[in-house]
């Protein structure tokens, strides 16, 4: 009989439980903004709406959504113990980084059970690429200095201590990175300080050899002479890392499709083209070219230019990464090269000893543009359309198709230059 009866008190209990279950959504309405309502990034979202729910609103939740759903600002929660709530806030689109387009704002509310949601589709306008300056990098013994150009004023910002060895600019991060034998420097340009540095480890080689920023996932990388390959956030903190063979040393390198293409040479002097998967620094393959190879660019997911110095002459070539093969497209006047830069995929500018040259792999042509002038660095900057190349002191500027735009001189021979954007 008692446990008849206390079998008959938990049915009760549980049917009076059951009743109380909360079993209606709440009601949202979302005033604004209204549908394909324009903003920029950067800038605030004005949202404003009520809820309502026959027991308890416990919070409405906004966020911002790209066209995959995917969260791209940080959520609002409004918290609530009422049963109409009435909701104004402003979401901040913070990420300078957006893209103009479709967007949607999503607003939910729940009463504790319930979830209702609304998505008002926006339109985002993107902060637009801006050229915030460019820096020069003169090296002197025991230490280099790092010149700020403004328009065609130029200004000492920072020295620092050691030889240089390499650095590069990345703007997406808002910060540049110089490695020199001493240390390496992350340098933050807008406020002209240093907040992290990373150690330089004894190697048989300078440590900091090369440096490469990925637009991929916004690292920069850097071919350590201890036989390393790492990858560094915008903290100095090593993301990615692979190790060469014993005896074996990176140096010229570039991160494409998920891969990492690295000239790596050995004690014996010969040199290979080595490709790791990104994923577990895992050697994929090599190929033997026992050249020095000057510069690496992407042409297409599959294939890369090549320009290699052997002695007092250059080569020319493309890699195609699928047959692990090369074959060069077009022979190379007599002298060396010192770098290059894509314009695109079917363009180049390559500085040699005789000038700058442009090659077209659509007509598979390569033409003196500025003849006579042994550039040291070439650099391309998309935004303003120029080729932008250093001759001892001097930073030339030039169309694609060479014609002069301007001459800015520095007071120390150019070691090497970077273009500093906003994002």
């Amino acid at each position: 009989m008692k446990l008849s009866g206390i079998c008959m008190i938990f049915f009760f209990m549980s049917f009076i439980s059951c009743d109380k279950q909360d079993v209606l959504p709440p009601s949202l309405v979302v005033n604004t903004p209204l549908a394909l309502s324009n903003f920029n990034v950067l800038e605030y979202i004005s949202i404003q709406g009520s809820a309502s729910d026959e027991t308890n609103i416990e919070y409405v939740e906004l966020k911002l959504l790209n066209n995959d759903l995917a969260s791209v600002s940080n959520q609002i929660v409004l918290n609530s113990n009422e049963l109409n709530f009435n909701f104004n806030a402003n979401l901040l689109i913070d990420d300078i980084h957006l893209s103009s387009g479709n967007y949607f704002l999503k607003v939910a509310v729940s009463d504790g059970e319930n979830v209702t949601t609304s998505y008002v589709e926006i339109l985002l306008s993107a902060v637009p690429l801006v050229l915030k300056k460019t820096y020069v990098v003169s090296s002197n013994i025991n230490s280099f200095n790092l010149y700020e150009i403004d328009g065609t004023a130029f200004s000492l910002v920072e020295s620092f201590q050691g030889n240089y060895e390499s650095s590069v600019s990345n703007s997406y991060n808002q910060y540049l990175f110089f490695g020199s034998d001493l240390e390496g420097y992350g340098y933050d340009p807008d406020f002209n300080y240093i907040p992290w540095n990373i150690a330089s480890i004894f190697s048989p080689y300078q440590y900091f050899t090369e440096s490469i920023y990925c637009e991929e996932d916004h690292l920069h990388y850097v071919s350590h002479g201890n036989g390393t390959v790492k990858g560094y956030d915008d903290n100095g903190n090593v993301i990615y890392s692979c190790s060469m063979n014993v005896n074996e040393y990176p140096e010229n390198l570039l991160v494409n499709q998920q891969k990492i293409f690295v000239e790596v040479f050995n004690t014996n002097f010969n040199t290979d083209l080595v490709v790791y998967f990104k994923g577990s620094g895992a050697e994929s393959h090599r190929l033997t070219i026992n050249k020095d190879i000057v510069k690496l660019i992407p042409k297409s997911e599959d294939q890369l230019y090549l320009l290699v110095n052997d002695a007092n002459e250059s080569e020319f070539f493309i890699y195609t990464s699928s047959a692990n093969g090369i074959w060069s497209p077009h022979s190379m006047p007599p002298g060396i090269v010192y770098d290059a830069v894509s314009i695109s995929e079917n363009e180049l500018i390559i500085a040699h000893q005789t000038g700058l040259l442009r090659y077209t792999y659509a007509n598979n042509s390569l033409v003196a543009i500025v003849p006579n002038i042994p550039f040291k660095n070439v650099k391309y900057d998309q935004l303003n359309g120029l080729i932008v190349a250093s001759f001892g002191s001097e930073l030339r500027y030039y169309s694609n198709l060479g014609v002069p735009i301007g001459v800015i001189n520095t007071p120390e021979p150019i070691e090497n230059f970077h273009f500093y954007y906003n994002k």
